[in-house]
């Protein structure tokens, strides 16, 4: 979740007029064109970030954010404009327009992301449409020769793709990731690949999604885990009954995640990765476990599940990551807060007052009268002047086939 003050929180959730304040550039190029909120349609600026797709939860996605812009050119304003290969940084602001004089009401702006307008713009139209994607658009450009053989870990490659591709990384990224020292043989990437799924390789190796954060710099998270190994966390956002015009929310059966199958391309070579691990494992009739993993140092990778956890785990995949073929290279999950496998998640989606604080993978706590559920934000809605939309989007029939109980295999040395 974003940083911001309670006093700027309490504008929006007030209903005070928001403005926009969005700056056109051009990479490569000097000079600037500026565009508000007057140039801007009724409802005619909305943003959506989803860090799933499928109706699964997974580990080591990249989705790119998308800005739907309908601009205003009833007089021609926007005629001569040039957006192809544009960027737009999008603010938002707000002010206490009723304040008295001496309270010097200041603006105050929050950043909602840089989006590329990499589509053909008609802007001799009344209404000039724009929708443009964020910086992960230039990652989806193909490897068109074999990697520098300088290339030897994880930050290594992540280095050169920010190079190539020209994006920039948000601070703290080669801190956070606990695997880019991990050594590896670009050699392995033997087919043509895009530069955007070797990120999604990166994530899933260090256990996290990559995105593209509000300044427009490529980062990496995961959902924030509140588990009983972590009994003080609290959630990003407790809904209260005022915030929240409909919510829809299934809570027959709670999710949970399980690890991941990796597979080729070919869908063969299946290999299953748990997240966390025990190098000495003891089982008994009171531990669960998905599967065996891959091995550290002779002893097998494994998650337990205590059997009081009521519910179903299941074991999305992940296809075709060259840099774990043909490679001795274990995994190791770095599991933050405690454990993955006791996200629980439920269908949901809500409709609530405006909040651009809200960041993807932020963790909601809504309450009913009939009991209270931490949910995961994986797709965000904002619209300038309108509602936010919040959801956990899984698909509960798929999850259910999915889901998946395994007694602790015996573990053999």
């Amino acid at each position: 979740m974003l940083t911001v003050s309670d006093d700027v929180k309490n504008l929006f959730l007030n209903h005070y007029r928001q403005t926009a304040r969005i700056t056109m550039t051009w990479p490569g190029r000097t000079g600037q064109r500026m565009i508000t909120e007057a140039d801007i349609m009724q409802g005619g600026l909305t943003i959506d970030k989803y860090s799933a797709t499928g109706g699964e939860i997974d580990v080591g996605t990249f989705v790119a954010a998308q800005l739907t812009l309908k601009l205003n050119n009833f007089k021609g304003k926007f005629n001569t404009w040039d957006f192809q290969n544009a960027e737009l940084f999008v603010e938002i602001g707000i002010k206490k327009w009723d304040a008295y004089h001496w309270e010097n009401a200041q603006m105050h702006y929050i950043p909602m992301g840089v989006y590329a307008v990499t589509s053909p713009v008609r802007s001799r139209e009344r209404v000039v449409t724009i929708v443009a994607l964020d910086r992960a658009v230039y990652t989806d450009k193909l490897l068109d020769a074999a990697l520098p053989s300088t290339i030897s870990t994880l930050g290594d490659l992540l280095t050169h793709i920010c190079t190539t591709c020209g994006i920039t990384c948000a601070d703290g990224v080669s801190s956070s990731l606990p695997q880019l020292s991990t050594v590896i043989d670009v050699s392995t990437i033997t087919e043509r690949v895009s530069y955007r799924n070797m990120i999604r390789w990166i994530a899933f190796l260090n256990s996290r999604n990559a995105y593209f954060d509000n300044d427009g710099n490529l980062a990496f998270g995961f959902y924030k885990i509140l588990t009983h190994y972590v009994p003080h966390r609290s959630p990003d956002l407790v809904l209260k009954t005022s915030d929240i015009y409909n919510v829809d929310i299934d809570t027959s059966t709670v999710f949970r995640l399980g690890g991941s199958n990796y597979r080729a391309n070919d869908g063969s070579a299946i290999m299953i990765i748990e997240w966390g691990y025990d190098e000495s494992p003891q089982w008994d009739e009171h531990w669960w476990t998905i599967s065996a993993g891959k091995f550290i140092g002779g002893a097998g990778v494994e998650i337990k599940k205590t059997l009081y956890l009521d519910g179903t785990y299941y074991v999305p995949d992940f296809y075709d990551c060259q840099l774990i073929e043909n490679s001795e290279t274990p995994i190791i999950w770095n599991v933050p807060q405690g454990g993955l496998d006791e996200l629980p998640m439920y269908p949901f989606r809500a409709q609530i007052k405006p909040m651009p604080w809200l960041e993807l993978m932020d963790i909601v706590r809504y309450k009913n009268r009939h009991g209270q559920w931490d949910i995961p934000i994986t797709h965000l809605s904002f619209t300038l002047n309108g509602s936010t939309i919040i959801a956990c989007d899984i698909d509960a029939q798929l999850l259910n086939q999915k889901g998946t109980y395994m007694e602790a295999p015996s573990l053999v040395l």
